[in-house]
């Protein structure tokens, strides 16, 4: 097969010359094709048309894709129900105890040491109206204190605005003591969870 390339459709005797170069005429190519070259750019042509296709599958797939997660996300988002909501939120009708320190055992299983519940005694001496009756009726409930201690700790002879706001009044209370104390009702005074090692 012979293919003629011309720059324009008119025969070469009929043209002109390019004034430029003195009138000359371009010559005439001649170049052959052969069918394998042609089979080969009909192929390349092909495999290009049909990556253009599949580009133009994926990229319609991403949009379709990206649009139905700005939808649902953005402009129409599915929110939980408040059955979901309080299904997820776990109901305790008792709040559980803190976890407590393990006994220790010997390598027979014999119990050498326990945690045992007990109470600390503390107070907010700006709470307390009268700290000297108040150390007055802790001695009665808990022999063996300062009664004189107690009272200064309690802020006797301080302004209540100028007492401290926080002090231990013992820290190893029996349960005896406990249920004594808890009996006076003074204000200002109260209790504080703990465990003791025996």
């Amino acid at each position: 097969m012979t293919l003629n390339l011309r720059p324009d459709g008119a025969p070469p005797s009929r043209r002109k010359g390019d004034p430029s170069r003195g009138g000359a005429t371009p010559k005439m190519e001649n170049v052959r094709v052969t069918a394998p070259d042609l089979d080969q750019r009909a192929a390349l042509a092909r495999a290009r048309g049909r990556v253009v296709i599949m580009a133009m599958l994926f990229i319609g797939l991403y949009t379709v894709l990206a649009g139905k997660l700005i939808w649902a996300s953005v402009i129409h988002p599915i929110l939980p129900s408040n059955a979901q909501i309080q299904a997820m939120q776990p109901q305790l009708d008792v709040t559980p105890p803190p976890p407590s320190r393990a006994n220790i055992t010997d390598r027979n299983g014999t119990i050498l040491a326990v945690s045992l519940p007990g109470a600390q005694l503390y107070a907010d001496p700006q709470q307390v109206p009268d700290p000297r009756a108040a150390a007055q009726m802790l001695a009665n409930a808990m022999p063996g204190i300062d009664v004189a201690g107690t009272a200064l700790k309690l802020g006797a002879g301080v302004a209540p605005g100028k007492r401290k706001e926080f002090v231990y009044l013992n820290r190893k209370l029996t349960p005896q003591e406990e249920l004594a104390v808890n009996s006076l009702g003074i204000p200002g005074v109260y209790f504080e969870n703990n465990e003791k090692r025996h």
